[in-house]
Formats: structure tokens, C-alpha cells, sequence
């Protein structure tokens, strides 16, 4: 079906931070849901902030890949910035971000 995890950054402008990523084979690929990516991203980051203890995680997506972006955003990533070296859209998200409420309906990590 795919993979997913996580990477440390060791040079750029993350150094330090990491990163979780998640490649589905294309016949995984639900579009009207993102069904599959979006359980894989939400464990993703359950599992970065409490088992691994990140304050942040982070994604790189290329600017193009449309499918991409909407899941960052529906995990409640938000755009940073751009990396230098390959033009890849950086996306964060912060753990004291998922205690807001009250900002538009419910965040994915609380069901």
C-alpha cells in the first residue's frame, strides 16, 4: 500500500526538526476523502507529539502536487515557507496549535 514515518532534518534551514511523510501507492489513492492518508497522517502525529515528544512537525510537499497540500491542510498544517535548496512547500504543524478550540470545528487528532 505504501510507507510513512519520519525524518530528522540534518542541514537546511530545519536542522533539528523533523519531518513525517507519507507515500501511498497510487491505486490507494481516494479522492474524494483522502481516506487512507488522512488516517496514516493523524496516527503520524499522535505518535510525533506524545510518543516522540516534537513540539512541531513539518511536511514538504511539491508545489504542485495538489493532493498533497489538502491533506497537510486537513491535518491542520499550515504553509511556513519555502525551501531554499528545492523550492518544496514546507507545511508545520504545532502541538499547542491542536489545544486551540473553538477555531473552526474539531481537529483530526480529537476523535
Amino acid at each position: 500500500m505504501g510507507c510513512c514515518g519520519f525524518v530528522p532534518f540534518a542541514k537546511d534551514e530545519l536542522c533539528g526538526e523533523w519531518q513525517i511523510y507519507i507515500i501511498l501507492e497510487r491505486r490507494c489513492w481516494q479522492p474524494d476523502e483522502q481516506k487512507y492518508g488522512a488516517e496514516v497522517g493523524v496516527e503520524l502525529l499522535r505518535w510525533g507529539f506524545h510518543a516522540l515528544e516534537r513540539p512541531r512537525l513539518f511536511g514538504l510537499v511539491a508545489p504542485g502536487n495538489v493532493r498533497s497540500i489538502s491533506l497537510c491542510k486537513k491535518l491542520g498544517m499550515k504553509r511556513n515557507g519555502t525551501m531554499r535548496r528545492t523550492s518544496q512547500h514546507i507545511y508545520c504543524i504545532e502541538e499547542k496549535d491542536l489545544q486551540m478550540k473553538g477555531t473552526g470545528g474539531p481537529h483530526p487528532l480529537d476523535h
